[in-house]
């Protein structure tokens, strides 16, 4: 479904909500369509909706759908893994250990290498550290993670290709490929000069790339810096982290999931009650990498408008999806 957003930008400052989330814009824009009355809350980022007699909430990915145990089990990530382990899910096995506690962490981590560190309550791939063999790459990762958090999760890592996976009431909806901050070489464009090009236009929610230290790093761990021209077709990664407030990319991969993988999703789903709806960042078996689909984290206020707007791929509307199952009697 298209929408003519700035109709629905104007109806949304007219009762006083904030058009900055693009993810509340894409339900209010359903909703709207459907008569559903829309009205504001908390400063105009909260979205009350209202339809015959049945009221619900919408906040950038959080809403009233989920119940507050299962937002509790997958907000602690040991918790979420264990519960996806006993119930026959692959998922790393990991353990939580205070910030000044790195000695411990490494005894537990030593026979598990490779693993991965990252703060307890991660959020955008934040100080995340993977690969992590010897001690003192360790040490210094955790030391980094401590900075800014009271609590570091230490997990086995696991190979294969991450997707965002999108669950609606146990059902697989749609799937993205949240790719790095990068550039693809033409043969005759500096690193710099594509990086310019590409943020000419990043669309609706993308980030344009930024240049700075982080990325001379990882350019130089590569041989490159910003004046080297890569050939055509090459891509060139600047970042680590699979996050587009970083200047990553999201590309729609739907229907690139065998029915096995959209079931092992959706298995993983019914390990929540309450669970209604999440994004569940997955490890898919790709290009011998991998042997097992593997749940790595599960959110339960995902964010939507990466499926509405993805740099390359299909459009997903699961907009729509959400409004069913909050106003049921409503569907079109």
């Amino acid at each position: 479904m298209k929408y003519d957003f700035e109709s629905v930008h104007r109806e949304m400052r007219s009762v006083g909500l904030k058009t900055g989330s693009w993810s509340n814009t894409v339900v209010v824009a359903e909703a709207l369509n459907r008569g559903i009355e829309v009205s504001s809350a908390q400063n105009g980022t909260r979205v009350l909706l209202r339809h015959g007699g049945v009221k619900h909430f919408w906040r950038w990915g959080h809403s009233d759908l989920n119940t507050q145990l299962a937002v509790k089990c997958v907000q602690q990530k040991e918790v979420a893994s264990r519960i996806l382990r006993g119930t026959g899910i692959h998922a790393p096995e990991n353990a939580v250990f205070s910030a000044d506690d790195v000695d411990r962490a490494w005894n537990w981590a030593a026979s598990i290498s490779p693993v991965v560190l990252k703060p307890h309550n991660a959020l955008q791939g934040n100080d995340v550290f993977i690969g992590l063999e010897s001690q003192r790459d360790f040490e210094v990762a955790f030391a980094s993670v401590s900075r800014n958090s009271r609590s570091v999760l230490v997990e086995r890592m696991h190979h294969g290709e991450e997707r965002r996976c999108f669950v609606l009431d146990n059902r697989f909806v749609a799937a993205l490929h949240r790719r790095p901050a990068s550039v693809l070489g033409n043969g005759t464009s500096t690193i710099q000069k594509l990086v310019e090009l590409k943020n000419i236009d990043r669309g609706r929610i993308h980030k344009p790339i930024e240049l700075g230290h982080a990325e001379s790093i990882r350019l130089a761990r590569q041989g490159l810096s910003l004046e080297s021209v890569p050939s055509a077709g090459e891509r060139i990664y600047l970042r680590g982290i699979l996050n587009i407030h970083a200047g990553g990319d999201a590309i729609d991969t739907t229907d690139e999931l065998t029915e096995s993988e959209r079931n092992f999703v959706e298995q993983a789903a019914k390990a929540f009650p309450g669970l209604r709806l999440a994004g569940m960042d997955v490890l898919f078996p790709r290009h011998d990498e991998g042997v097992s689909p593997t749940i790595i984290e599960i959110n339960h206020n995902p964010m939507l408008s990466m499926h509405h707007f993805p740099w390359r791929g299909e459009a997903r509307d699961v907009a729509s999806g959400i409004l069913d199952i909050m106003f049921p009697s409503n569907r079109p």
